[in-house]
């Protein structure tokens, strides 16, 4: 399927109870139809919106996604398409959303497993950590990933540009020393190859470690799931664990709590307008 929005438009016209949510990615797809199965949607599909017709936008899908949402403002069915992304960084720099979006309840899609409850279930379960070691990895977690978090929101409010991507994939490794609970990150390291590999003087190195510390103060009182980076928490997971990001994040999305995640605000919402009768 390769929608363009006259299309959609034209189909959505032939059938006036027809309504669509548009996700990012096949791992939001995933996601929302586990949680509401088809025989409770109603006339509501989901849909990545990569089987959509978008501009040449920056953001990968989430840019995408955000681009295709605003087209659909612009027309006389926008109540009957709704558009789920990653929160992002939006709300902590204050960014508007688009009327006919919803973002994650926290950060990303990850922050949903952001409880003492699913860590101790991922660590004990999945794991086989003792009682007493599970129920210390989240706040664990937390304290150690931050840093590197804040580090990215420092990035995007300085404009920084900072290449995380190229940089981390996912060989977080080389920037996290020791074992278990002893597990330190070392973030002068990581942000001297940001720095290089960014093609940034390494003088700026102290100025924006104050800025990461003047951030942390800024937002001590805000939730860990606006803070935290998804792949940070999964980065730091497999090296905890001694294994690779790919297993970690399918136990760590297997252990979600379905009820705990269906009573947070937004997937409320979004759930209530997927199955309501009538667009």
């Amino acid at each position: 399927m390769n929608w363009k929005l006259n299309e959609l438009l034209f189909e959505l016209a032939e059938d006036p109870k027809r309504r669509i949510l548009f996700v990012e990615g096949e791992r939001d797809l995933i996601f929302w139809k586990r949680l509401i199965p088809k025989s409770f949607r109603k006339d509501t599909e989901i849909y990545p919106i990569s089987v959509m017709q978008c501009a040449d936008v920056d953001g990968g899908e989430r840019g995408r996604l955000m681009w295709c949402a605003r087209q659909f403002l612009t027309t006389d069915k926008y109540l009957r398409v709704l558009f789920f992304a990653d929160a992002d960084w939006d709300r902590i720099l204050s960014r508007p959303c688009p009327l006919n979006t919803y973002f994650t309840d926290g950060r990303d899609m990850e922050s949903y497993g952001l409880t003492v409850g699913h860590f101790e279930h991922l660590a004990s379960t999945g794991f086989r950590l003792s009682e007493h070691e599970a129920s210390g990895l989240y706040k664990f977690t937390v304290d150690t990933v931050k840093p590197l978090s804040l580090l990215r929101i420092v990035s995007e409010q300085k404009g920084l540009r900072l290449p995380f991507q190229k940089t981390l994939g996912e060989r977080f490794s080389r920037y996290f020393e020791g074992k278990k609970f002893s597990i330190i990150f070392d973030i002068d390291r990581l942000l001297a190859a940001l720095l290089n590999r960014g093609g940034i003087s390494l003088s700026r190195a102290a100025d924006i470690l104050q800025n990461v510390e003047d951030e942390r103060r800024k937002l001590s009182s805000t939730s860990d799931e606006q803070v935290l980076h998804g792949k940070d928490v999964l980065g730091f997971l497999a090296y905890f664990f001694g294994t690779d990001v790919m297993p970690i994040e399918a136990a760590y999305f297997l252990a979600l709590d379905r009820a705990a995640i269906c009573r947070k605000e937004i997937i409320s919402l979004v759930s209530g307008w997927m199955t309501k009768a009538d667009a």
